[in-house]
């Protein structure tokens, strides 16, 4: 089986048009590219246009694209059921948006759109509303070649993934085919999973992992820093990596605390690429 395909998020450009992480991507060797929805500079507005969707398909032939959807618009766990039925116009707008880019896997966060800290009770009633609606959004997306990604979370009071037994739960009880998890590195290293951190959440979701975000953390916050620049230990994902995932790593390398972006992505580039084709062990920091 081939090795995963490196990429990193267009949000490394923050006030950049789309252009931008495209000819980043094209320059520098990489096959792949995700273009995250969190930017209204990417196309005066968080969504493209068709036409502007179609462009971006015709200067991407080369490239693997996913999608990350836009984070505070898609609030499918919500009890306001207002707020959720707006929220599945966004994703599935966003789904159609994927199409005509040609982008194959749309990412997406379950969560509410309220910041109040809420018993962990309100996660299980918001996720049993997000399955009734990703589950028809998950057909509309199967039709159009499109694999949808749930993002674990666990770190925020907005999460309704803060166990992230309940994330398999939902996978499980959607039950398509192209309904799956992207496997946040940072964020399972943040949230320390039932005190086993990344080797906890990695054999947690198990093969329900289409799609996986790499970036590092010192394990105190969610920092998005180089491959290598922080304590993950990417051991428990190698074996799967080098011999069972063919899909695409999405390095989210942002400006918190990283300045120099475009060395940063290089850096994790080769650390990346040293992971996936030598021994187990931790990457060399660029």
């Amino acid at each position: 089986m081939p090795l995963p395909t490196i990429a990193f998020s267009s949000w490394a450009f923050p006030g950049e048009p789309v252009d931008r992480g495209i000819d980043h991507a094209l320059r520098h060797g990489f096959r792949a590219l995700e273009i995250a929805l969190l930017d209204p500079a990417l196309f005066d507005g968080l969504l493209p246009s068709d036409d502007q969707a179609r462009a971006v398909a015709a200067r991407t032939a080369d490239l693997r694209l996913s999608v990350h959807a836009p984070i505070d618009q898609i609030c499918l766990a919500d009890p306001d059921p207002e707020i959720r039925a707006a929220s599945a116009d966004c994703l599935r707008r966003t789904i159609a948006a994927a199409h005509h880019m040609g982008a194959r896997v749309v990412v997406f966060h379950l969560i509410r759109g309220t910041r109040d800290e809420l018993p962990l009770s309100a996660d299980e009633s918001g996720r049993a509303f997000a399955a009734d609606l990703i589950r028809p959004l998950g057909e509309e997306a199967a039709a159009a070649g499109v694999t949808l990604a749930v993002e674990n979370i666990g770190i925020s009071s907005r999460a309704a993934d803060r166990d992230y037994t309940g994330l398999c739960d939902l996978v499980d009880t959607i039950g398509l085919d192209n309904v799956g998890i992207a496997l946040d590195i940072g964020h399972a290293h943040v949230h320390d999973h039932n005190g086993g951190g990344l080797a906890a959440a990695a054999g947690l979701f198990g093969s329900r992992v289409c799609h996986y975000h790499v970036h590092d953390n010192d394990g105190t916050a969610d920092q998005h820093l180089r491959v290598g620049g922080g304590t993950v230990d990417y051991a428990p994902l190698l074996d799967r990596w080098q011999t069972d995932f063919s899909g695409i790593l999405a390095m989210e390398i942002f400006p918190f605390v990283e300045t120099d972006l475009k060395e940063a992505i290089s850096a994790s580039q080769s650390a990346l690429t040293e992971l996936l084709t030598g021994p187990v062990g931790r990457p060399t920091v660029g």
